[in-house]
């Protein structure tokens, strides 16, 4: 019999080990992007769980954990530096995001096990499934979070990254798991030598056609260019949120910008760079930029906060100052997905009394109508998202099918010099592949960004730098399969019923087959 304090040690040395290897993910993402070691880290998991089997939940929740930490650790910049909470309290907060995170990959290796198939079958058919799943709750339960979803990681040289065209970044990571798994078969020599060389073989051809559906044009250039300029204008959180700020101060300062680079179709501004309700801004504010717009002949997307129905709590919005309009009343885009507790407090009853206690007062807003109109700017028509909403791609299609450019204005001021910026970069390019169109990021502190329709970075601004940053753009139309699909929901509904007949299968017959031949 095995000492109990044996047993303890050795749970606790597996539990680490498993943080530790769910860390290490975090070098398959940006900045580092060594995209190979996201299935290496799976697979050295599940040598950890077929090690210790009893310990399977356990250690994928550790595995999370380190996952979700390395990846979320920057939210405690913003809720110190700049919602004011005292550091016990804003680490202890941040902590909480990688705990509730951490549950989804503990649920998947659970619900693996529920199953009695053989051990290869619930590795390299039931577990990819699982996983993939519950990266799609995770998205979107209580108002969802996107950001960590494993297929993030090849959105660089990753031929898989090509998958997402297909299915979007989910099905890139359910072949993230897969090959994972399969990969570990092999190594560990569960499979039979003709299967591991057909393991081996479905291996090359899952990479060899990723290859090819990168070289794949399910989109096409219609002949429209236009030369565009980005604003990165390197403001601190501080100085947006300065009740005092000089109005004109900042207006003379995009009147500067823009005489400085003529001849430019439109210009790009970040996120809230003008930090007040538009409606608030005196005549002669308004004429001036209208204006500069006019002289340039140049159309200007600026981010700025925007009067809503509810007159106390604006949008965030996106107003586009077109010189061929008379008056100041604009087309514009408003956010339609809010970053809980950031721009509005998600479940109200528990957070307003929480944000009272802790002193914490961050931005209330009202979110934008689904339903919006496509922006023409100039010779393209552009399908504006705002920061966050850069991380959900499913929310993008409607509007994104309509377009012929993707334009994200995104502050990022909030979260330091930490890789945030690096994370996020990185989904604009998932976002490009999804939607088969050029992604352009105007961006506060970085990276401003121009993207081509494969997710290759064209240009782009340094982080924590003020600059400007001028290219080339093109007008891409039709669609992807992924949004004649209408995003990854018909993909996911379809793994779910698979799971669904899998468990009936299991249930109903193997294990009863499996009874008899025992018997």
């Amino acid at each position: 019999m095995i000492p109990r304090s044996r047993i303890n040690f050795l749970s606790l040395l597996l539990s680490f080990s498993s943080f530790l290897v769910g860390a290490l993910t975090i070098l398959s993402f940006a900045p580092y992007r060594y995209y190979w070691l996201a299935p290496i880290s799976l697979v050295l998991l599940f040598f950890l769980i077929d090690y210790q089997p009893r310990y399977a939940g356990r250690l994928a929740y550790f595995w999370g954990m380190g996952f979700f930490l390395t990846q979320c650790y920057w939210v405690n910049t913003a809720i110190h530096e700049f919602g004011g909470v005292p550091i016990p309290i804003s680490l202890l907060l941040t902590l909480l995001l990688p705990v509730y995170l951490a549950v989804y990959p503990c649920l998947a290796v659970l619900a693996m096990r529920l199953f009695s198939f053989d051990n290869v079958w619930r590795w390299l058919l039931v577990l990819p499934l699982t996983w993939t799943v519950g990266e799609f709750v995770r998205e979107r339960f209580a108002s969802g979070f996107g950001w960590g979803t494993l297929g993030y990681s090849q959105a660089s040289a990753s031929p898989l990254i090509a998958y997402a065209s297909i299915g979007g970044i989910l099905l890139v990571t359910y072949f993230v798991v897969f090959i994972a798994a399969l990969l570990w078969l092999v190594i560990q020599t569960a499979l039979s030598k003709k299967l591991r060389f057909m393991g081996l073989g479905a291996m090359a051809f899952i990479i060899l056609f990723g290859v090819f559906l990168k070289g794949v044009d399910f989109t096409h250039f219609n002949g429209q260019e236009s030369l565009i300029g980005i604003a990165q204008l390197n403001d601190s959180s501080a100085v947006k949120h300065d009740r005092q700020l000089n109005v004109n101060q900042l207006m003379g300062r995009f009147t500067k910008l823009l005489t400085a680079h003529p001849n430019l179709e439109i210009v790009f501004f970040p996120e809230t760079a003008l930090p007040v309700v538009w409606e608030d801004l005196e005549d002669a504010a308004k004429k001036n930029l209208v204006q500069q717009a006019r002289v340039q002949h140049t159309v200007i997307a600026l981010g700025v906060l925007k009067q809503s129905h509810s007159l106390w709590m604006p949008y965030n919005a996106v107003i586009i100052i077109d010189p061929h309009r008379s008056g100041f009343q604009f087309p514009f885009y408003a956010k339609r997905h809010l970053v809980p507790f950031g721009e509005y407090k998600a479940w109200p009853w528990l957070s307003k009394p929480i944000f009272r206690w802790l002193h914490i007062s961050l931005g209330e807003l009202t979110a934008g109508p689904y339903q919006q109109m496509v922006l023409s700017l100039g010779k393209q028509k552009i399908a504006f998202n705002i920061c966050y909403e850069e991380s959900f791609g499913d929310e993008l299609v409607d509007m994104a099918i309509s377009s012929t450019v993707i334009a994200n204005a995104t502050n990022m001021g909030w979260y330091g010099s930490s890789y945030a910026m690096d994370l996020q970069l990185q989904q604009a390019q998932a976002r490009a592949i999804e939607l088969g169109r050029y992604v352009v990021r105007a961006t506060n502190t970085g990276y401003s960004a121009i993207i081509d329709n494969k997710g290759t970075i064209l240009a782009y601004l340094p982080r924590d730098r003020q600059g400007f940053l001028q290219g080339m753009i093109k007008a891409y139309t039709g669609a992807t399969w992924y949004m004649r699909l209408g995003g990854s929901r018909p993909m996911i509904m379809i793994m779910i019923l698979l799971l669904f007949f899998l468990l009936i299968y299991d249930h109903l017959y193997y294990r009863r087959r499996k009874l008899l031949l025992n018997s």
